[in-house]
């Protein structure tokens, strides 16, 4: 009775909506429409008694445009039409009007909808994700409309961001054909590491912007697996490891495990601290691994103590898999969590609804698993309901189990679902961990429905397969008083995909025998139903309407079905495979088959079929907000809490019930509009009575249930290991396929041994995209090859281990025959290995010769496996049918001379006119020098530039690793075209090089910005920008934006950058941050040099800025020159003034320069009076001081600056043109990188006025009166650099010039001499430890380096520690990390390595290397450590680098 009188209020209070009048409707609509697009509306009348005119519209702007328009007679019609969506240019609400004419009354609902303006997706797929230093990059752009079609797209321009921002490469005007645009470029060889952007700007809307890794790695050569259990229990007492290393073209890896799992005291350790092992307690693992690459190893946990406190609760492990024949490790490290939980039953929540109803049953799901997360089979859970035991439940073989709870006649507005397998002890004991078990609560609230009724869809659980069909079954329980008379109800619904209406039907139920029952819908899974789907089931009854929503989940597929596949699964490298693929005929598909290595790296962030339905907007439209608008309809009037019903003599007050779900809310969660005439709303009070509290739902269980307990546990760290292989992106291509839909292409297969995965998309004008959904993989493999394995570079007199490795992958065993062909560079002795050794399938065997050089340079090692038999058994008979194989590797490997290389220059120009002038020069090698590593040459050149036309990035020997170094590739380029330009002598050919070289030239600048915009020598590794250098790369970058693209924002970032630096008062500009030849620009005068070279360059530039800065700059250079100063700055004055046109203060400060001139054998130049001590050089002259040289070039140049010269000056420009050409290195550079700069510009500039079309020269070499070497220089070859090598680096030699003109002549000496260790500016010291020896080897071993500066300065400029590694072994990659925390720059170039330094000190720096041993290498030779000034190279120290083992 109490039940029935409830129902009765709660009836009574829904009266609000009135008595049903007839007929029934309800209108059906997608609340966001897709602007230009098709959509659907459905339109459900019943119980219509009489002609009804129906008329749906919509209306946009004032207009309407009709949906439905039609007379409709039937008694009950459910009708769904679609219909086109204008287009509009923004997002705009607009109104959907239903308006139903019957003979007596008429009907208007209307509500208010949204059309969204759909844009286009985009995407930047890149041919991998991750790139090494001077990798190419190629990237596809593919546009698509919403519904997945090619779209023709135009990009303003495309641009490559590097990691602090800046552009460095650029694409103009790109339009997409079918939908696509490739662009590629290629990386630096010393890009900066870190994050790098693609930007493509669009014409229609936002720019796609996607980003990829540059980074220092390897490819690995195979990787090794660790499969363990992530928890265990306190109570397991074995753990097993299964270990798997395998190649990565599929085959086991054999070889030698070497492992340890140890759990780590706490720091609440209650037990004796003393000797413990800082490890903690350690189980050690030794075992090998056969062919296979397989091992399962069981260890017992008795030893660990888990029940113990004390102990983190965690084992950790490290596993190292060592390669059998080379040594190559591989390492994986992770841990195990150890728990206390023993067992947890959990409710599957995503099978459970979160409702119950009445008179459907509940189904309740759970799961039981141990602590590893194994199921438990065949285990008793309770299950109980509000406290109350429903029923024992027997796991299945999944540890899952179910039960339908009947909730018939439950009339809680809560229901507390519990699930028990064990209780948990309640005590505690400090020392001890306490086995527990995890139980669940599952809370539900109930349906609300005022007549009782409901439905309920249940459907899988797992992702649908696409074009496979599934059944959806569909529950109903209805309530007596919701039918009136009929014994006839319909069921209708609604699939709803991607916001819209694209499945509709309806399914009648007899109710005759029940009002209860189910029915089934079946469905396929289409395309158009990707990437999921809602499906809307619902009944209008007599006073209200029953409704439930489901979402489900879809397999992410196309419409476009394609395909890729090679035409075999596995074959070798070098041979020929087949691709075909299919596709829509005429479609484009873009292929990218990769190295499965890369996948070993990390994730593959690539273009994959989710990525494609993410960006589609509206996927899964919930709820009436859309695009900014919120167009949910108002909800039916509230009641009051104090109205009251009187019913038999009792007093009845509404009662709210929060959390109760209702019809309404299940049309808003798929984003359905639903207007209609019937209830479907829940009623709500307007306000809580005093004292109300709300029902809080939760999952929790109260003080009185099972105690929920949480277990500890340690997360695992994965750790990645990569090692070697090439190359790594095998295709790329674009490819069309043709009207059969069907494109078939041959591909070579690289030379890797790996396993090749191949992918996919197509796009097609009619069905739009289509992915491959899996890769299609290929195996390149050779049954039976031959490794060989030599180093870079190894030291004559050196013993080479020369390793070859024999791998047989056919079925059956074989002997094989491995030789070393003989050559006359070398001598070889077999040293291990066995001449027709037997080798039976998966299996190996290793050869090894020792090889002393005789000759030096490159030499090759040409290593041939034949196999002598094939079969079976090797002690049975020969397999006819197999033929003999051979595998040939040819390697190459560097033969050096023993010591240190040196190389010096004579340079002269000479200029004749008419007459012959003999100069001699004579060569005498030093007695130290090593025998043989001389060789001498001679070189002619018609212009002293024509070294920097043909080779600018090659100027100088010296590490280009920093800005300023950099700076020495690019800023002489602009000066040189100029002079050519203005010579007539510039062809396309020369400026479309020098376009490549300062186009890279610019982008290895741009990774010396730092994040404020200045730039300084390393970059974000300084502490702060460099004035000077960013004054220098704004001057650079001005000049050659007229070749190239030039980000604007970084040339006014470094504006701004130099406008702080400038003082307001003075006008003078104060250089801050690291000076790179501190005897230059170091002192108190540093502003003065600093400022002149500022004004040259903002009176080089046409930004508004501009004059601000220099009106006050003019005026600190004009007092600075009334006063006395440095040659270097008078140098600077000097130049500024001639840039300027301050004739006045120009012609003061050259009469002071003419006075501290230097003549001497034809030239001149300048000298500072604290010029350190030139090094003796056996051959020619020593060659002058950088500083010398930049001094001497800055005058020269500033007197080009001036008004046209007299011919006295020009005289006097020649000899200063003279001096700089006579100091002139092999490769047209100086000796270091502001003298090369500098003398460039200054002798492109001088040229420029000198210059004399038609010169010609004859040049002839002669060594003791006999001509060896003749060169013409003609006007078609005045820019070639012609040279010859000399017979002998002993003699006396004699160039002769003749003709009309002027021509560079040079003759260069380079050789060895022993290693010395010799201290002079600097002192050096370096040391090794023989701890790491083991029977004369060392795999890996320290050397200690300590330098300290002792020269005439207080400190060092940048100084460069170059070391020259032990043959056979590399620089460690932990100890490279670890040196990059200690210098500025790290660098290894083939077998150096190199450290850079801002300066060096008198207080001595410590800096420690480990080497790791690549190949084996004896009779080890002493290597080197140079340290220099990098500016003052005179300043130097050289100390012997020594094997432990050989000490």
């Amino acid at each position: 009775m109490f039940q029935q009188r409830l129902l009765m209020c709660v009836c009574l209070l829904a009266l609000v909506t009135g008595v049903i009048s007839k007929p029934r409707y309800a209108l059906s609509v997608p609340v966001v429409l897709k602007s230009g697009e098709n959509a659907t509306a459905c339109i459900n009348i019943l119980d219509n008694d009489g002609p009804l005119q129906l008329n749906v519209n919509i209306e946009v702007d004032g207009v309407n445009y009709t949906i439905f328009s039609e007379s409709v007679q039937a008694n009950t019609i459910f009708k769904c039409k679609e219909f086109p969506v204008l287009n509009v240019a923004t997002t705009v609400p607009v109104f959907i009007t239903m308006v139903a004419t019957g003979q007596r009354d008429t009907y208007v609902e209307r509500r208010s909808v949204v059309i969204d303006k759909m844009e286009n997706i985009f995407f930047a797929q890149l041919d991998k994700s991750q790139y090494k230093s001077g990798q190419k990059v190629r990237i596809r752009f593919i546009s698509l409309n919403p519904q997945l079609r090619p779209v023709q797209e135009t990009y303003p321009v495309i641009y490559i961001l590097d990691p602090l921002g800046s552009r460095m490469y650029q694409w103009l005007d790109k339009t997409s054909s079918q939908g696509l645009v490739a662009v590629e470029f290629t990386l630096l060889s010393d890009a900066s590491p870190g994050t790098y952007g693609v930007v493509a700007e669009r014409i229609s809307g936002p720019a796609v912007f996607q980003t990829f890794e540059v980074a220092e790695y390897v490819m690995p050569r195979f990787g090794m697996t660790v499969e363990a259990p992530n928890t265990i229990s306190i109570l397991d007492q074995t753990i097993k490891f299964k270990i798997s290393a395998r190649y990565t073209y599929d085959q086991g890896v054999p070889g030698k495990l070497s492992g340890r799992l140890c759990r780590q005291y706490s720091s609440h350790y209650p037990g004796n601290s003393c000797n413990r092992n800082p490890e903690g307690l350690c189980h050690y693992i030794v075992r090998d691994v056969d062919s296979s690459g397989k091992l399962t190893y069981t260890a017992d946990l008795a030893q660990f103590q888990l029940d113990r406190s004390g102990f983190f609760m965690g084992l950790n492990y490290q596993m190292t898999l060592t390669e059998n024949g080379t040594g190559v490790q591989v390492i994986e490290s992770g841990s195990v969590s150890i728990s206390n939980e023993i067992a947890r039953v959990s409710f599957d929540r995503q099978a459970m609804q979160q409702y119950y109803k009445p008179g459907i049953p509940y189904l309740a799901a759970m799961t039981l698993v141990n602590a590893a997360g194994d199921p438990l089979r065949n285990k008793t859970i309770e299950l109980h309901v509000n406290g109350n035991r429903v029923q024992n439940l027997t796991t299945d073989r999944n540890g899952k189990a179910r039960y339908e709870i009947d909730v018939t006649g439950i009339e809680q507005p809560q229901l507390s679902i519990q699930a028990t397998y064990k209780n948990s002890e309640r005590c505690y004991d400090s020392n001890w961990e306490i086995p527990i078990y995890s139980n669940d609560v599952y809370s539900v609230t109930r349906f609300f429905s005022h007549t009782g009724s409901y439905v309920e869809i249940r459907s899988p659980q797992q992702e649908l397969r696409c074009r496979t069909s599934y059944t959806i079954k569909v529950y109903y329980s209805l309530g007596p008083k919701a039918l009136g008379n009929s014994t006839k109800v319909s069921f209708y619904y609604l699939v709803m995909s991607k916001s819209k209406i694209v499945k509709s039907g309806q399914q009648p139920v007899d109710l005759r025998r029940s009002l209860s029952g189910a029915f089934r819908l079946n469905l396929m899974v289409s395309p158009e139903l990707a990437p999921g789907f809602d499906v809307i089931v619902y009944s209008m009854l007599q006073s209200e309407v029953i409704a439930h929503e489901i979402r489900l989940n879809t397999e992410k597929c196309f419409k476009h079905q394609v395909s890729l596949s090679f035409s075999a699964s596995q074959g070798t490298p070098g041979s020929n495979v087949n691709l075909t693929l299919k596709s829509d005929p005429r479609s484009l598909c873009g292929l990218r088959v990769i190295d499965s290595s890369l996948l070993l790296l990390g994730p593959d962030t690539q273009l994959t079929a989710e990525r494609v339905y993410n960006a589609l907007r509206y996927i899964n439209q919930v709820g009436y907000y859309v695009g900014g608008y919120n167009v949910e309809p108002p909800s039916p009037p509230c009641f009051d809490v104090l109205q009251r019903v009187l019913d038999d003599g009792f007093i009845y007050q509404p009662v709210q019930f929060p959390g109760e779900g209702y019809a309404y809310n299940e049309f808003k969660s798929a984003g359905l509009m639903f207007a209609t005439n019937s209830s479907m709303y829940k009623p709500e009070l307007c306000r809580f009575p005093v004292g109300f509290q709300p029902v809080i739902l939760g999952s929790s269980f109260d003080d009185s249930g099972p105690w929920v307990i949480i277990s500890k546990s340690v997360a695992a760290e994965p750790v990645s290991t990569v090692r070697k292989t090439f190359p790594e992106v095998w295709n790329f291509d674009l490819m069309p396929v043709g009207e059969t839909g069907i494109s078939s292409s041959t591909q070579k297969v690289p030379d890797t041994i790996t396993q090749w995965q191949a992918s996919m998309f197509c796009l097609s004008e009619e069905k739009g995209i289509g992915m491959t959904t899996y890769p299609s993989n290929f195996t390149s493999i050779l049954p039976f090859f031959v490794e060989v394995s030599v180093p870079y570079s190894f030291t004559r007199g050196e013993t080479l281990l020369l390793r070859a490795f024999v791998s047989n992958y056919l079925n059956q065993c074989i002997k094989v025959r491995v030789t070393l062909q003989t050559s006359s560079d070398y001598t070889a002795i077999l040293q291990e290995g066995t001449q027709d050794a037997c080798v039976c399938p998966k299996g190996r065997a290793s050869y090894s010769w020792n090889v002393t050089a005789k000759s030096l340079g490159v030499i090759s090692f040409n290593v041939t496996a034949q196999t002598t038999f094939i079969g079976a058994k090797c002690e049975g008979p020969r397999d006819p049918k197999q033929p003999l194989r051979s595998d040939t590797v040819i390697r190459t490997v560097i033969v050096e001379a023993e010591g240190i290389q040196k190389e010096v220059t004579f340079s002269n120009l000479v200029c004749v006119e008419g007459s012959n002038v003999q100069i001699p020069f004579s060569l005498a090698p030093p007695a130290n020098m090593v025998k043989g590593s001389a060789k001498a040459s001679v070189t002619v050149i018609g212009d002293p530039l024509g070294h920097a036309v043909n080779n600018p990035d090659s100027l100088i020997q010296l590490p280009m690793g920093c800005g300023e170094q950099n700076l020495v590739k690019l800023m002489p380029i602009p000066a040189v075209l100029a002079y050519l330009n203005c010579t007539g002598q510039l062809t396309k050919e020369i400026q479309d090089k020098a376009v490549q070289y300062m186009s890279t030239g610019y982008v290895r600048q741009l990774g010396f910005k730092r994040y404020d915009g200045t730039f300084s020598a390393f970059g974000q590794n300084d502490p702060m920008g460099s004035s000077w250098l960013t004054a220098l790369t704004l001057y650079t970058f001005e000049k050659i934006k007229q070749y190239i693209p030039v980000d604007p924002v970084v040339i006014n970032q470094a504006l701004i950058g130099l406008e702080r630096s400038q003082d307001l008062r003075s006008g003078c500009f104060k250089a801050v941050g690291t000076l790179f030849n501190s005897g230059l620009k170091g002192g108190a005068d540093n502003e003065i040099s600093f400022t002149a070279y500022v004004v040259a360059v903002l009176l080089e530039t046409n930004y508004p800025g501009a004059q601000t800065l220099l009106r006050n700059a003019l005026e600190c250079l004009d007092a600075a020159s009334r006063r006395e100063q440095s040659l270097y700055n008078l140098a600077m004055l000097f130049h500024a003034f001639s840039v300027s046109g301050n004739e006045e203060r120009r012609n003061a400060t050259w009469a002071q320069l003419k006075k501290l001139a230097i003549q001497k054998d034809g030239g001149i130049h300048w000298e500072r009076t604290d010029k350190p001590n030139a090094e003796k050089y056996p051959f020619f002259y020593a060659p002058a001081p950088s500083s010398e040289i930049e001094i001497s070039a800055y005058i020269l140049w500033g007197l080009t600056k001036g008004r046209a010269p007299s011919q006295e000056a020009k005289s006097y420009m020649a000899q200063i043109a003279v001096w700089l050409a006579q100091q002139q290195n092999a490769q047209g550079g100086y000796r270091s990188t502001a003298d090369t700069v500098v003398a460039l510009q200054a002798f492109a500039g001088y040229n420029c006025l000198v210059y004399k079309p038609g010169a010609t020269n004859q040049v002839r070499v002669s060594l003791a009166r006999r001509v060896i070497a003749a060169f013409n220089v003609q006007p078609s070859n005045r820019l070639l650099v012609q040279r010859r090598m000399l017979p002998s680096e002993r003699g006396n030699y004699a160039f002769t010039v003749s003709g009309n003109g002027c021509c560079l002549i040079q003759s260069s000496v380079r050789y060895n001499v022993p290693v010395q260790s010799k201290d002079s500016a600097f002192s050096l010291s370096v040391t090794t430890s023989s701890g790491n020896c083991v029977n004369g080897v060392a795999f890996t071993f320290p050397i200690n380096i300590t330098v300290s500066y002792n020269g005439i300065k207080n400190q060092s400029n940048m100084a460069v520690v170059d070391m020259k590694l032990l043959s056979g072994y590399t620089v460690q990659y932990q100890s490279r990390l670890q040196l990059r925390r200690q210098v500025s720059k790290v660098e290894q170039i083939n077998n150096h390595l190199i450290l850079y330094l801002n300066s060096v000190q008198r207080e001595a720096i410590s800096l420690s290397v480990t080497l790791e041993m690549d190949n084996r290498v004896q009779n080890f030779q002493p290597q080197s450590v140079y340290v220099y000034d990098y500016y003052e190279q005179d300043e130097n120290a050289v100390a012997g680098v020594r094997h432990p083992c050989s000490l």
